[in-house]
C-alpha cells in the first residue's frame, strides 16, 4: 500500500496523499493551459478534520449526509467559505480503495473523464442525444463539473482529504462560476493545448494555448501602432518551430542550425527569448517573452528607422526585436516554447536590420498612444465613423478633442478591472 503520513492530531491531513494527488491535478491542468494550483495543507487539515468528525459522529452515514456535513463545516471557515469541492466515491470496500487511491491516479482520472461531457466552445454541458433520464443527466452534470472545477483557471490552491471510500478536493477560489455565465466557463476551461491531441505517426504538434496567448499579446501591441494589422497563428509554422525545439539539447548550438534550415519558411525571421529566473518552467503561462521583445521600443527611433544608439549593439538588437513584433508586412506567426526558451517565427518578416532605414520607417507604425495615454488612432477612427453616419443625417461633423479624451481615459484607467 502507498505511504501514508499525518503530522499530528492537530495537523491531520495526509501529506503524502495530498502531494501525490496535487501533482496529478497539476499535470492534467498543464494539458489545458491552466496554471498550477498550490498545495494548501491548511485547507487539507480543515477537510480532514471535518471528515474525521463525521466518521466519529456518524460512522454509518450516507454519502449525501457526508457531503452536507462537509459543506457545512467548510462554509463555517472564513478561509474556505468561497471555495468549491470535487467529490469522489469508490463503489467497493474501503480496504481495496485505500490501496488503490494511494497507488494510482483513479481519483483524478475519474474527474478528468468528465471532459467528454463538456463543450469547450460554448462552455456548456453536452448530454447524449435521446437520453431523457434525469438521473443520468445528474450524473453527467456532476462528472462534467468535476472536470471543469479541476481545470478552472481562476482557482489558485487546493487541499485534499480522504476517508473510507471517499476523496474530497477543495479548490480555492471556487470554480464553475456559481454566479457567472457560459462565457466564464469558456474563459476558464480551455481545450487540450498540445494539438493534435493524438498525432498520427510522424505528425507534428504545437502548443495551441501558448500560441493564442502570445498572438493576442502581439496584436494588442500592434493595435497601438498606426496602420498595423493583426497577426494570425499559422499552424504549420507553429508545428515546424515546435518540432525543431523539441530536438534541441544545446539550444545555442542547435538554433544556429534552425536558422540555416528554414525550409518552406525561408521568408521569415525570428525572435528568441530565454528566461533566466528560477521559474522558467512557467513560461507557458506568462507573456514574459512578448513583453521582453516589445520593451525594445524604447531603443527604437521612429523618425530615423534606427536604434536610438546605433553604436550600442545590445540596444540595437533589442530595438529590432520590437520592430519584428510590429512589422506591418508580417501577417503570419508561429510560436515554439520549451523549458526556458520561447521562439517566435514571423513570416513576411522584416529584412535584415542593416537594410535601408526608409524600409523601417514605412513598416513600423508610429505609436498611437500619446503622453496622456490617449489612443489617437482609435479616436481618429471612431470620430471618422461617427462623421460618416452624421453626414447621412445632415448633421455637422464632430471634431475630437484631446483634452476630453485624456480626461475620459484617466477616469477609465482608475476603474478596477472586473
Amino acid at each position: 500500500m502507498g505511504k501514508r503520513c499525518r503530522l499530528s492530531t492537530t495537523n491531520p491531513a495526509d501529506r503524502c496523499f495530498n502531494e501525490r494527488l496535487h501533482k496529478q491535478i497539476n499535470a492534467l491542468r498543464a494539458k489545458h493551459g491552466s496554471k498550477e494550483v498550490t498545495l494548501d495543507l491548511a485547507i487539507a487539515d480543515k477537510i480532514q478534520t471535518a471528515l474525521d468528525a463525521f466518521k466519529t459522529s456518524n460512522p454509518t452515514g450516507t454519502t449525501e449526509e457526508l457531503r452536507t456535513a462537509l459543506k457545512t463545516a467548510m462554509a463555517a471557515q472564513t478561509s474556505t467559505s468561497s471555495c468549491g469541492e470535487n467529490f469522489f466515491e469508490y463503489f467497493e470496500n474501503s480496504e481495496a480503495f485505500e490501496t488503490l487511491v494511494m497507488t494510482s491516479d483513479i481519483t483524478t482520472e475519474t474527474w478528468y473523464k468528465g471532459k467528454q461531457y463538456y463543450d469547450f466552445a460554448t462552455g456548456k454541458i453536452v448530454y447524449p442525444p435521446g437520453d431523457g433520464d434525469e438521473a443520468d443527466k445528474a450524473f453527467i452534470k456532476k462528472d462534467a463539473l468535476a472536470f471543469t472545477q479541476m481545470m478552472w483557471k481562476g482557482s489558485g490552491s487546493v487541499g485534499l482529504g480522504v476517508y473510507s471510500k471517499y476523496v474530497v478536493a477543495w479548490f480555492c477560489p471556487t470554480g464553475n462560476a456559481p454566479a457567472g455565465s457560459a462565457q466564464d466557463f469558456v474563459d476558464n476551461v480551455s481545450d487540450v493545448c498540445l494539438v493534435p491531441e493524438n498525432p498520427a505517426p510522424g505528425e507534428k504538434q504545437y502548443d495551441r494555448c501558448y500560441n493564442q496567448a502570445a498572438v493576442t499579446y502581439h496584436n494588442n501591441k500592434r493595435a497601438l501602432h498606426r496602420d498595423t494589422g493583426f497577426l494570425e497563428v499559422d499552424e504549420d509554422i507553429a508545428k515546424w518551430i515546435q518540432d525543431k525545439m523539441e530536438s534541441f539539447v544545446d539550444f545555442d548550438a542547435a538554433f544556429t542550425g534552425v536558422i540555416a534550415d528554414k525550409g518552406a519558411f525561408y521568408n521569415c525571421g525570428e525572435n528568441v527569448f530565454q528566461e533566466t529566473s528560477a521559474s522558467s518552467g512557467g513560461l507557458r503561462f506568462t507573456d514574459a517573452a512578448s513583453e521582453g521583445w516589445y520593451a525594445g521600443n524604447k531603443y527604437y527611433d521612429e523618425s530615423t528607422g534606427r536604434s536610438t544608439d546605433p553604436t550600442n549593439a545590445s540596444k540595437t538588437a533589442e530595438a529590432f526585436k520590437f520592430t519584428k513584433m510590429v512589422w506591418r508586412k508580417t501577417t503570419r506567426v508561429g510560436f515554439g516554447v520549451k523549458g526556458k526558451w520561447v521562439v517566435a517565427w514571423y513570416c513576411e518578416s522584416q529584412p535584415a536590420s542593416n537594410s535601408p532605414a526608409a524600409e523601417f520607417v514605412r513598416n513600423v507604425g508610429a505609436k498611437c498612444v500619446d503622453s496622456a495615454k490617449v489612443n489617437v488612432c482609435y479616436n481618429e477612427l471612431a470620430n471618422a465613423a461617427h462623421n460618416e453616419r452624421r453626414t447621412k443625417h445632415e448633421a455637422s461633423p464632430l471634431v475630437w478633442e484631446g483634452a476630453i479624451a485624456a480626461a475620459l481615459q484617466q477616469a477609465m484607467d482608475a476603474v478596477p478591472d472586473a
